[in-house]
């Protein structure tokens, strides 16, 4: 489940001094709760955490890796054995299956990380030729009164750059990394209670996993789309635009070099007139849900029983502004008032970020890319022109596919603005 909190932004540092050394490495063998919060053009998914276990003492070619998610979903990955185990709870099914890592997965080459990056034997680096070019390094006073030193790195990508930062402390712990992307995802993830000290059995899977045959993974992740006449507007060698108004099950796969997520299930609603005023309401599970409203520039986080409400700026040091300048597709990307990007009208990249599209041999689909390729994008649609699948990538950082379930445009709903009616509890909070 995605949960929001306040994590601390990159905080202004002091004490500024020459081009130095990396960050020190992390432990090869490493045990954490990992507490991240994701941004993207359009979207503020809020902060997921995740207790993370990692041995990767032998390579990335027989690392072992382990994410526990708050409702109990467990995603083991063996490259060893190249095997990779799910695990879900009583509230997904109540399961264990297992099924082959294939080559190019999160055994290739790196160490992994939940939604960010490390480094492999010493080396902070994204992938094959795409190793973090380290700059200057500063210094601050923490709240708790401790020295933390902040590396600052990049990576050049497209006609952007990637930016890496990461805070350690005067014992060399790493306690915090932030990867910052021009056109996808930004995560500042930090690691808390740390070890390094634990039995290998922590890898064990339940012995009465099975494998994943196509008839589970059909039963667990079938597509289903609305039946009624498509609105939209289509043409040859381009997806149907999004409704202005529209709601969706969305099953996310996520995956970034050296690591596979699993999946996150989410409801969404949205209404997007223009982006400055759009809104939306993404539901995590059955647990947790984030409103994000442009217009009043808040973010409202409440659990489904009306507790532990509370609200966030958009902007002026709080949730990341550019989430507000493209219309909200959840861990993917629609169109903007008909144009295809991942920047708004205000961006002085938005040329390089419009998606360049061609038919992908199939009637109802495509594939897109942008910044010289360094952006790909693949939709799917039914027959009536109902989205059930967006797939976007940016090369060497973070994979989501987005299988979609039951489209419905809403923009022909009269009852549209009590779908974002929020719970009682913010009464009098803004």
């Amino acid at each position: 489940l995605f949960l929001s909190a306040a994590i601390p932004k990159s905080i202004q540092a002091k004490s500024p001094s020459p081009p130095t050394n990396p960050p020190p490495p992390l432990p090869s063998k490493l045990k954490a709760l990992s507490t991240s919060e994701y941004t993207s053009p359009g979207f503020f998914a809020g902060i997921l955490d995740i207790a993370f276990t990692a041995d990767c003492s032998n390579g990335p070619e027989s690392q072992k890796l382990k994410s526990v998610y708050p409702d109990g979903y467990t995603v083991i990955s063996d490259c060893s054995t190249s095997t990779r185990f799910i695990i879900e709870p009583s509230s997904r099914g109540d399961t264990c299956a297992y099924t082959k890592i294939e080559e190019g997965e999160e055994c290739d080459g790196i160490c992994g990380a939940p939604f960010s990056v490390r480094d492999t034997s010493g080396v902070w680096t994204f992938g094959e030729d795409m190793e973090i070019v380290w700059g200057a390094r500063m210094s601050y006073t923490a709240s708790d009164n401790s020295t933390i030193t902040q590396h600052a790195g990049s990576v050049p990508r497209g006609t952007g750059t990637r930016l890496v930062f990461v805070n350690v402390t005067a014992d060399d712990e790493v306690v915090s990394i932030r990867v910052e992307s021009d056109d996808w995802f930004t995560v500042e993830t930090t690691l808390d209670n740390t070890t390094t000290t634990f039995d290998d059995s922590e890898f064990d899977a339940p012995s009465d996993c099975v494998p994943a045959t196509d008839a589970i993974l059909k039963s667990k992740n079938s597509i289903s789309s609305s039946s009624s006449s498509s609105s939209f507007t289509t043409t040859a060698t381009s997806p149907p635009f999004f409704p202005s108004a529209y709601s969706a099950t969305l099953i996310t796969s996520f995956t970034n070099p050296g690591y596979n997520a699993g999946n996150v299930f989410t409801n969404t609603t949205a209404s997007c007139p223009s982006p400055p005023s759009q809104i939306s309401r993404t539901t995590f599970g059955n647990f947790h849900t984030v409103q994000q409203d442009c217009n009043l520039g808040l973010i409202f986080d409440y659990d489904l029983q009306g507790l532990n409400c509370y609200v966030t700026k958009i902007g002026e040091g709080g949730v990341d502004e550019r989430i507000c300048d493209t219309c909200t597709m959840p861990f993917g990307v629609r169109d903007t008032e008909k144009v295809w990007t991942f920047r708004g009208e205000e961006s002085d990249r938005k040329e390089m970020d419009v998606v360049d599209w061609s038919p992908d041999g199939e009637e109802e689909a495509w594939t897109g890319s942008a910044d010289g390729g360094w952006m790909t994008v693949r939709v799917e649609v039914d027959a009536a022109g109902n989205y059930i699948r967006d797939t976007v990538e940016e090369h060497g950082w973070i994979k989501a596919d987005v299988k979609i379930e039951d489209f419905k445009s809403l923009e022909e709903d009269d009852d549209l603005e009590e779908k974002f009616v929020l719970p009682s509890c913010f009464d009098g909070m803004y």
